[in-house]
């Protein structure tokens, strides 16, 4: 029989696989020739391809990911962020670990040129009323997908900016109606003409462990020529709000007088109870066919 560890906050996808299996396996052990069947059809439901590779993102820009790592483009993305219960937005692409413990979106706001001379005034208190007041919004729309509700607990890590890499980063701690907790670690990368939201999205337990991962990986993300914040010119459009805005709900801030804001909202939370041990097993690395060479995504939808 599986067993089943103390529940956590695990992606809950992750059931799709215990469907494909539970004809024939609730009773014992799947025999590993079943779980790399189960992979190989999660893989190819959702476009997900194996590092190392690079993944381009909405033809303005690229990120390199390794070995025993996992991309996807636009298609591959929503289609997964509607399975896990998420309501399907702007998303170009996402990389995540080889056992999907954790992912990282990513979705552009052409809001233009975001300057940055509020680096070093951010005021997380005052950031996270802000944040909280956007949750109890995003809530009504989550009631109506029929969704948890989602308690803005607090921040995981306070809003920080690196002018090395022109980004700006934080991350929030979000508890559902049912008790499970999630971290969205999100990263602001600026670039000449918008913002390219990068948002980790995973339980507490694998926060700490997945940055030491996920921040080298993105040190590989790239815009295209011409559309990094160097490549700034007199004449570009400059955006409507700096830094604050961007954390205080970016695109959301400058609508949230016209009425669009609840039509807008979309925070990226999956939420569920799976069996840890048992994903171990079907994503573990011991799994993964060894390549030689490097695998390239060329989905570039961006509608």
């Amino acid at each position: 029989m599986l067993t089943t560890p103390k529940p956590r906050a695990v992606l809950p996808g992750f059931l799709l696989i215990v469907t494909l299996l539970s004809s024939s396996t609730m009773a014992q052990d799947p025999t590993p020739e079943e779980m790399a069947a189960a992979r190989k059809e999660f893989l190819a439901r959702f476009k997900l391809i194996e590092g190392p590779g690079t993944q381009r993102i909405g033809g303005m820009a690229t990120i390199d990911f390794p070995e025993s790592y996992l991309a996807t483009g636009s298609t591959g993305t929503r289609d997964l962020m509607q399975e896990w219960g998420n309501i399907p937005g702007r998303e170009l692409a996402l990389i995540a670990s080889n056992n999907v413990s954790w992912v990282v979106t990513f979705d552009f706001e052409d809001i233009g040129y975001v300057e940055d001379d509020e680096k070093d005034d951010l005021d997380a208190d005052d950031l996270l009323e802000n944040l909280q007041e956007i949750q109890e919004a995003g809530n009504e729309a989550r009631k109506k997908q029929g969704l948890e509700t989602l308690e803005l607990i607090g921040f995981a890590r306070k809003p920080y900016y690196d002018e090395e890499f022109n980004s700006l980063a934080w991350a929030i701690k979000l508890r559902a109606e049912s008790g499970n907790i999630s971290i969205n670690h999100n990263i602001k990368l600026l670039g000449r003409k918008g913002v390219m939201n990068a948002t980790w999205v995973g339980s507490p337990e694998d926060y700490k462990t997945a940055m030491t991962e996920v921040t080298p990986i993105l040190k590989q993300f790239k815009f295209t020529a011409g559309q990094k914040y160097s490549d700034f010119r007199d004449g570009d459009k400059i955006a409507e709000y700096g830094l604050t805005g961007l954390v205080a709900g970016g695109a959301l801030f400058a609508l949230a007088k016209t009425g669009l804001l609840k039509k807008l909202l979309k925070p990226l939370i999956f939420v569920g109870v799976a069996i840890a041990a048992f994903f171990k097993k079907i994503f573990g690395r011991g799994g993964k066919n060894k390549k030689s060479g490097r695998n390239v995504y060329n989905e570039t939808d961006a509608s």
